[in-house]
C-alpha cells in the first residue's frame, strides 16, 4: 500500500517591503495558494522562537513566524494544516481594513447588540449634529466628511454604551453580591474590559457591536475580578456560576475583535 503524499503547495516571492531610499525595512513577501484563493505572506525568522506561529493584521497581513530549526517545508506544511483558519482571518482582515479605508456610508450596516442598524444621512441644519434610533435605522444628520459621520456615530454609541453598560454593571454587582467603585468607558484596541485593584472597572464602548449575551460575559468576567483579582482556575469557576456559557462568549470576541476595532476609524 503507497503511502499518500501531503498536497504540494507551491511558494514564490511576491516582493520585497522597502523604504524610499531601497534599504528593506520588514520581512519579504511570499505567495502560495491555499483552498484556491492565492495569499500573500511574510517570513519572519526568529532564533527565540520554539514552534512555529502566525500573526495576522490587517496593516500587514499574514506574517508566518519561523524558528530557526525549520526549513520552507515546514512553513508549507504549516499553511496547508492551518488553512482554514488562515483563509477565515484574512477575510476579517480584509473586511476590517477595507472598513477603516472607506469609512461609513448612507445604507450601511452597522452592528448593535447582536443585529444591526442600517445608517441614513442626513444633512446638518441649524439644529446641528444629532444622533437618532428609530426602529433599525440610525438617522445621522451631519456635516459631509467620512471623519465628522464616524464622530458623530462614536459619540452616540458611547451615550448609549455609559447608560446601558451601567445599567447591567449595577444589575450583575447585585446579583453577585460584589461592590465597584467608579465604571468608565475606553477605546481600547483588544482590550474589552478592565478592573483595577480600586474596584473600578473599565469598559470598551465598542461592547455595543456585540451580542447582549457577549456584554454581559465581558460585565461579570470583570465584576468576578472582585472576587479573584486573577485568573486563576478559582476565578473562571466563579465567571461560570454567573455566566455558563462564559467560553462561547469569549470565543466569539476572538473571532470578531479586529473587524469591530476598525469600525468607525475614519
Amino acid at each position: 500500500m503507497k503511502k499518500s503524499r501531503l498536497p504540494v503547495i507551491r511558494i514564490r516571492p511576491a516582493r520585497k517591503a522597502s523604504d524610499h531610499s531601497g534599504n528593506h525595512t520588514s520581512p519579504p513577501l511570499y505567495k502560495t495558494t491555499l483552498e484556491g484563493r492565492t495569499i500573500s505572506f511574510a517570513v519572519k525568522h526568529s532564533n527565540k522562537a520554539k514552534l512555529l506561529r502566525l500573526e495576522i493584521s490587517p496593516s500587514a497581513g499574514l506574517t508566518v513566524v519561523v524558528p530557526a530549526f525549520c526549513n520552507t517545508n515546514c512553513v508549507l506544511r504549516f499553511l496547508k494544516e492551518k488553512s482554514r483558519w488562515i483563509l477565515s482571518k484574512l477575510t476579517n482582515s480584509d473586511m476590517a481594513r477595507h472598513e477603516k479605508t472607506t469609512g461609513l456610508k448612507d445604507g450601511d450596516l452597522i452592528p448593535y447588540l447582536g443585529g444591526f442598524l442600517q445608517i441614513e444621512i442626513r444633512d446638518c441644519d441649524r439644529r446641528g449634529e444629532n444622533v437618532t434610533l428609530s426602529q433599525n435605522k440610525l438617522i445621522v444628520t451631519v456635516r459631509p466628511g467620512v471623519a465628522e459621520i464616524n464622530a458623530t456615530i462614536e459619540k452616540w454609541y458611547r451615550a448609549q454604551a455609559r447608560q446601558i453598560l451601567k445599567e447591567k454593571v449595577d444589575r450583575q454587582s447585585q446579583r453577585m453580591v460584589v461592590d465597584y467603585n467608579k465604571m468608565r468607558l475606553k477605546g481600547q484596541k483588544t482590550l474589552w474590559g478592565s478592573c483595577s485593584r480600586k474596584n473600578n472597572l473599565n469598559f470598551n464602548w465598542r461592547l455595543l457591536m456585540t451580542p447582549e449575551p457577549v456584554i454581559d460575559y465581558v460585565v461579570v468576567h470583570e465584576l468576578s475580578h472582585l472576587k479573584e483579582m486573577n485568573h486563576t482556575k478559582k476565578f473562571w469557576q466563579v465567571v461560570a456560576i454567573y455566566c455558563p456559557e462564559w467560553q462561547q462568549h469569549r470565543k466569539w470576541l476572538k473571532e470578531h475583535t479586529i473587524e469591530i476595532n476598525n469600525i468607525l476609524r475614519a
